[in-house]
């Protein structure tokens, strides 16, 4: 029993000794963590529910001034993207694609799981660009149509 106590305060030692080593090598460096934002409070410009306007307002936030996203949950969750700068949608078809699928992921941990995703992008003038219909079920797109 005295091994196993003394096997263990030598254990807690060198993981102490460890972590006073690691502080010591990363001496002077500062850590750089943005602060969190503030509490959401829904803005309904974004969206047609809480959850589906905070995200929304975040993505426009993440866009820099480049996009406004609006998220419509219904049977089908819709994404609006209108973009404040023109861009081929051939361009950003991929990074669309990826919002989608992030999208896909964040519902699926709630009772909107089971529901495809309706991307519709428009450029400056509010033109439809990319127009694209994402099968949960199958976890592919029904279409994705640019241009």
């Amino acid at each position: 029993m005295k091994k196993a106590v003394c096997f263990f305060v030598f254990v807690l030692l060198a993981g102490s000794c460890m972590a006073t080593a690691q502080q010591a090598a990363n001496y002077g460096k500062e850590l750089n963590i943005p602060p969190p934002p503030p509490k959401p409070k829904p803005d309904m410009q974004y969206g047609n529910t809480a959850r589906a306007a905070i995200v929304a307002e975040r993505l426009t936030e993440a866009a820099q001034g480049n996009a406004v996203v609006h998220i419509d949950e219904g049977c089908v969750i819709t994404v609006e993207v209108y973009l404040k700068q023109d861009a081929s949608p051939y361009d950003m078809a991929g990074t669309m694609a990826n919002l989608t699928y992030m999208l896909a992921d964040m519902y699926s941990m709630t009772d909107k799981a089971n529901c495809d995703i309706a991307l519709k992008v428009y450029d400056t003038s509010n033109s439809l660009i990319i127009d694209a219909k994402f099968n949960v079920a199958k976890n592919a797109f029904e279409y994705f149509r640019a241009g």
